[in-house]
């Protein structure tokens, strides 16, 4: 997706990067209506000007 590539390159990691990937296409083709956007350098979807925040920081550990 053209408008995460920026923060999608920023990870170090390959499988974190390519785990991030997945999460966002499928977020973006589950929901088409909601804009794709990185906002404070992370990305996140939003749906009529209200933010729809995926998760934390990358570098931070969680389960997807």
């Amino acid at each position: 997706m053209k408008e995460f590539e920026s923060f999608l390159a920023n990870i170090d990691q390959d499988e974190h990067r390519d785990r991030m990937e997945e999460v966002l296409e499928w977020t973006a083709n589950t929901f088409p209506n909601l804009t794709p956007v990185v906002k404070w350098n992370q990305p996140m979807f939003t749906d009529h000007d209200t933010f729809i925040v995926l998760g934390e920081k990358t570098s931070t550990s969680y389960e997807v």
